[in-house]
């Protein structure tokens, strides 16, 4: 569980080391840091039971092009070229479940699954989205910040990171969010100063269907 104690703990901890053992110039040590306070900032403004009540009406959205946004570009490409190779059957099973539901579905937004909203990634778990999303309006495009799940090239952001940093000024107008990468699909979107990974959220108005919102929210 993250309490607010353990967050608070964990920011300091960091913005600590990189004020002291940051190895770039002293522009980059600054932007980094900036960064850090920001994202502090951010995730204490929210209680667990804030975040919670948004996600009940927030939902995320995945695309049918993606087999997960939490695979780095090249290892997806790689796999989606050489799925003969594959050694793991689970990931295997993915990708070829993924290459069916394409050409069923296309590359159109679609609500995801439901899966815990912070300690799960709701673009990882997807393998079959859960139904078309149609009727949205674009509200932002916002780059936001994600801890990695232990590998720099797997994306895997979670729905709370995407509510707490959602700007206040359109938070209560947003029905719904799509992450994708910050960068071109060569460029790897993992900053090393702040060790999480650069991604650009983007939120939409609009209605959430009544068959998504019943799907139960869990932390």
């Amino acid at each position: 569980m993250k309490t607010r104690e353990k967050i608070e703990q964990a920011y300091d901890e960091q913005i600590r080391r990189c004020q002291k053992y940051f190895a770039g110039s002293e522009k980059r040590k600054q932007e980094a840091l900036t960064i850090l306070k920001q994202l502090k900032k951010q995730e204490l403004a929210m209680s667990q039971a804030e975040i919670m009540a948004y996600a009940q009406k927030i939902r995320p959205l995945v695309r049918g092009s993606e087999f997960y946004v939490g695979v780095y570009a090249d290892d997806l490409d790689n796999c989606r070229n050489n799925a003969n190779i594959l050694t793991d059957g689970e990931y295997k099973l993915r990708l070829l479940k993924h290459i069916q539901y394409v050409k069923e579905h296309g590359t159109s937004l679609f609500w995801a699954k439901n899966v815990p909203i912070c300690t799960d990634s709701f673009s990882y778990s997807n393998i079959e989205p859960f139904m078309p999303a149609v009727g949205l309006t674009e509200v932002a495009q916002v780059k936001t910040y994600h801890r990695y799940g232990g590998y720099w090239g797997c994306l895997r952001p979670s729905a709370d990171e995407c509510i707490y940093q959602c700007p206040k000024d359109i938070l209560d107008k947003v029905c719904a969010f799509e992450v994708r990468s910050a960068y071109p699909a060569d460029v790897n979107p993992y900053n090393n100063a702040i060790d999480r990974h650069e991604l650009v959220t983007i939120y939409y108005s609009g209605d959430v269907p009544q068959e998504v919102l019943a799907q139960k929210i869990e932390w």
